[in-house]
């Protein structure tokens, strides 16, 4: 079964994937020649900076190189390298360049990017830079305790309380009543076909939404810094049905609701793996070496393999002369009882 932390990465590649994808095939509605808002002549009027100040791959393109092109082929590379990172391609080079390609689209057009998801998107892409293997796989990697965990939490915890304090400190009438849901669904710029039922839902049941909604964004995400793993388990199954409810009423939110569900499995404390061969780590075959005919538990070959093994030291003591199976259970005693007869 995959780590928590392979399975994070791999479905942050599904988000960038999503995004990647979404950015190519509206580019020439949006950002085309013939788009709302052409990218190539905005990016020609802009004033020039240095690299380290504005980080773009499109500074390297000459006067007379088509803007229009080079923002293609940046998305269709992403999408790319993304599909390579969903399909378990795990390494932090890959995600630097999603976060260095994704960086360049954001500041070639940030009108139709500058949006909370977009800038969240990239702060997580950034920390899971860190987050991801530099240099071995994810498999020879123990999981537990990665520092980073942490950090994408918080990341998590500090995106959800603006939310709901933007909506406390706006002094809005509708969320001080609870009744903004009574006008949420029918405003809402993407409405699926599920939003006129929850439009249609009593007001009582839909300022109770309300309150919900300012639970799961005020109170819920503090469960995910808690210490204790089944409590932070409860505070992801919150956030997770908080953003499917949201994603049914409206396609605004497919990327949190997918880092939702795989920031389900920060928390989860996976074993260690075991070497080639299913042997346990610790494993030695002086552990196994049955003792020979007329020796006794104390003789200088027991010793040795003492040594060898400290795990045979407390079963020679008893009696058992060198054997101690790393595994404990039925099959040790089985083998214990053998060599007895």
């Amino acid at each position: 079964m995959p780590s928590s932390r392979a399975l994070f990465l791999r479905g942050f590649g599904g988000v960038w994937l999503c995004a990647f994808t979404s950015y190519y095939l509206q580019f020439p509605g949006l950002y085309g020649s013939d788009g709302l808002l052409p990218a190539g002549p905005a990016w020609r009027s802009s004033e020039r900076v240095p690299f380290a100040d504005r980080p773009s791959l499109l500074l390297f393109l000459g006067t007379e190189d088509d803007v229009d092109v080079a923002l293609e082929l940046i998305s269709l590379i992403g999408v790319l390298v993304s599909a390579s990172v969903l399909a378990g391609v795990l390494h932090a080079s890959l995600f630097a360049l999603l976060h260095l390609l994704y960086l360049t689209l954001f500041l070639a057009g940030p009108t139709f990017l500058a949006f909370q998801w977009d800038i969240f998107l990239l702060e997580t892409g950034f920390m899971a830079i860190f987050y991801a293997p530099f240099g071995a796989t994810v498999r020879d990697i123990d999981v537990i305790g990665h520092p980073m965990a942490w950090v994408l939490r918080v990341q998590w915890v500090k995106f959800m309380l603006c939310s709901g304090a933007v909506k406390v400190f706006s002094q809005g009438p509708t969320w001080r009543e609870l009744t903004a849901l009574e006008f949420h669904f029918a405003s809402t710029c993407l409405p699926t076909a599920e939003a006129w039922l929850f439009h249609s839902l009593p007001p009582a049941l839909l300022r109770a939404g309300v309150a919900f909604m300012f639970v799961c964004e005020l109170i819920a995400p503090w469960l995910l810094l808690l210490p204790v793993t089944p409590v932070r388990r409860v505070g992801v199954l919150v956030q997770v049905a908080f953003q499917a409810l949201i994603q049914l009423s409206g396609i605004t939110t497919g990327l949190t609701c997918t880092l939702a569900s795989s920031s389900s499995r920060l928390g989860r404390r996976t074993r260690p793996r075991s070497p080639p061969g299913g042997r346990p780590a610790g494993w030695s075959p002086a552990c196994w070496r049955l003792p020979s005919r007329g020796s006794s538990s104390g003789g200088r070959g027991s010793e040795a393999r003492s040594a060898r093994c400290p795990r045979s030291a407390r079963s020679a003591s008893r009696g058992h002369a060198s054997f101690q199976s790393p595994w404990s259970g039925r099959r040790s005693r089985r083998a214990r009882g053998r060599w007895r007869r």
